[in-house]
């Protein structure tokens, strides 16, 4: 990348007048020369110029309460998707403990990634999780044929934000090398966005999960189906209709 040099030039403007002195023949009288008073001159300085006073903008206070409601009250309804698709709950896989996380990773990264899933759990403070699978119904409505919906709950409101921020990426690059992409789309309080493509049965698939926190909650939606019979503007919907319904859950100090 090229490098913008800006230059500042400074410009010395000197201003000098001179005055021609005109010579006078001498009076052939004398005259008394006058004494010329000169004007005394002025020592008072002028007044100081008043700096306005800049008034500091006050930053926002973060919203820091919580839910008490469990990760299942947070799982995707009817209402969230798209009627024309007919989804149903094809798998409950209910509740994702701390443990099943750490033996999921292990089974997927190998034993060496324990030590990091295990300052995940500590650092953000999770409680529990819960998960479910939805299947379009409709099998001529173009949208996702499955969508994965995961739910995690953290003790605080920072919890939730590092799972997204910090450590789902760090072990989604770890799985699979994908990185977050479209960071001008914004859900909750943090969001992040996956997209690739794969190859499952000779047929390409698009895979795109939408991860957002709000407060201490931390909703995944992901979703597959076949290439190009949906897009990210169809999992945002969903993501968008969700944390609609999560805003009018009751919070506490």
């Amino acid at each position: 990348m090229k490098r913008m040099l800006f230059l500042t030039l400074v410009l010395t403007v000197l201003v000098s007048a001179c005055s021609a002195v005109g010579v006078e023949e001498t009076p052939t009288e004398a005259v008394a020369p006058t004494k010329t008073s000169i004007p005394p001159t002025s020592t008072q300085l002028p007044p100081p110029t008043s700096t306005p006073t800049e008034t500091p903008i006050p930053t926002p206070t973060p919203d820091l309460r919580t839910m008490l409601d469990g990760p299942k009250s947070f799982v995707l309804i009817t209402d969230d998707l798209i009627p024309e698709g007919n989804y149903y709950i094809s798998q409950n896989k209910g509740t994702i403990s701390n443990e099943m996380i750490v033996y999921y990773f292990a089974q997927q990264l190998g034993t060496d990634t324990a030590g990091l899933v295990d300052l995940y759990l500590q650092e953000t403070n999770r409680l529990d999780g819960y998960s479910q699978v939805w299947t379009r119904g409709n099998w001529a409505y173009e949208g996702p044929l499955y969508i994965a919906n995961e739910i995690a709950v953290f003790k605080n409101v920072r919890g939730a934000q590092l799972e997204v921020t910090k450590y789902k990426p760090m072990l989604i690059n770890a799985m699979d090398g994908r990185v977050p992409s479209h960071e001008e789309i914004q859900i909750g309080d943090t969001t992040r966005i996956y997209i690739d493509s794969v190859v499952s049965n000779g047929q390409e698939a698009d895979i795109i999960l939408v991860e957002f926190s709000y407060q201490n909650a931390v909703i995944d939606i992901g979703c597959w189906g076949e290439k190009g019979k949906y897009t990210l503007d169809d999992v945002v919907t969903i993501a968008q209709n969700v944390f609609a319904r999560l805003q009018e859950l009751p919070l506490e100090e």
